[in-house]
């Protein structure tokens, strides 16, 4: 991967943390290089695409309820679905696969979720806002603070990340940045591919 440094925090919010969302970006729907995959997908749709088979693991930082209606308009879908499909969606997810998954969620979603093996309170370091880590078929004994820990902590023990609420990629460059090696990312929204792909292979 071309990351040396720690670049500034990219974010792709829908709920004013005065993180630019970028309107004037030509979204991308599909690139691969190195073995490191970024894609457009629906995950109510189409599920868990392919591509995630051989990560080591799972990430996602799934939308809160509010921010749900504006994330499904700016990737420009017509056809009005609930945050229960989304939900849905995700469950399904959790019990299709059988390696460790991390998400950080609210208290709306972890009640609607398929119970964690383990939950942490953490900081979740862009918002500096206090989450749940909900864990499934893993468990972590030590003590993690943050998002930003977190990505430490998981570059230090795994290859390859699997993010299918990918934005714009802060996580996974964190997840480079401490060690990791390769990555599957996706997201509704194709603007956010075209911006992983410029931040992570410096295609400007």
């Amino acid at each position: 991967m071309p990351i040396k440094n720690e670049q500034h925090i990219l974010y792709n919010s829908a709920i004013g943390n005065k993180q630019k969302y970028y309107q004037d970006v030509d979204g991308l729907n599909y690139f691969s290089k190195n073995n490191n995959t970024i894609f457009c997908s629906d995950i109510i749709k189409f599920n868990l695409p392919n591509e995630y088979k051989d990560c080591d693991f799972l990430y996602a930082d799934p939308p809160y309820p509010q921010g749900f209606k504006i994330f499904e308009e700016r990737a420009k879908i017509t056809k009005k679905r609930t945050y229960n499909e989304f939900v849905n969606a995700l469950n399904k997810i959790i019990l299709n696969f059988k390696k460790p998954i991390f998400m950080t969620v609210g208290k709306i979603l972890l009640k609607k979720l398929i119970k964690p093996k383990q939950i942490i309170p953490i900081n979740f370091s862009i918002h500096n806002s206090t989450v749940d880590l909900a864990i499934w078929n893993y468990y972590i004994q030590e003590k993690i603070e943050s998002t930003n820990n977190l990505m430490k902590y998981l570059g230090l023990r795994f290859d390859k990340m699997g993010d299918f609420c990918c934005g714009y990629g802060d996580n996974i460059e964190r997840f480079l940045l401490n060690g990791g090696k390769k990555f599957v990312a996706s997201d509704l929204d194709s603007k956010c591919i075209a911006i992983l792909k410029k931040r992570l292979f410096h295609d400007f």
